[in-house]
């Protein structure tokens, strides 16, 4: 099998399979198929209510995305850097939905969500469905 044309393209790392792939069909003279790109997000509704949303995430580089992903859609988004400080805002400020991580300094995701759980509990506030309960023998 001989070459056709003489390829001088290089790749970038990091490089997505459908660029790598893309390359490949090149370098064989082919011409990649036109598959249909990746879902654009709709962009943000008017006719919603704006959602405030609590990240519970130390890893500031998901904190990042997190945030840039939520206002993309055109909710509120605020973010705290482990359990307890989550726990805290959630006390000072009602929030529709919590994305928690589970390993956080100082106190994980699960210690926290317990201590969001008697928190409602105690005062009565509406809450997530929990596991239900045990049935008696």
């Amino acid at each position: 099998m001989g070459r056709t044309r003489a390829h001088a393209d290089y790749l970038i790392k990091p490089i997505s399979p459908s660029e790598l792939l893309e390359a490949i069909l090149l370098a064989l003279g082919q011409e990649p198929e036109q598959a249909p790109s990746s879902r654009v997000m709709d962009p943000p509704r008017q006719d919603r209510r704006r959602l405030g949303i609590l990240v519970a995430q130390d890893n500031v580089v998901n904190q990042l995305l997190m945030r840039r992903l939520i206002e993309k859609i055109g909710d509120e988004v605020l973010v705290a850097s482990d359990g307890r400080e989550a726990v805290a805002m959630l006390a000072d400020h009602p929030f529709d939905l919590v994305f928690m991580d589970v390993q956080m300094p100082h106190m994980d995701g699960l210690e926290a969500t317990g201590e969001i759980r008697r928190h409602e509990a105690s005062r009565a506030l509406p809450g997530c469905p929990s596991s239900p309960s045990p049935r008696a023998p």
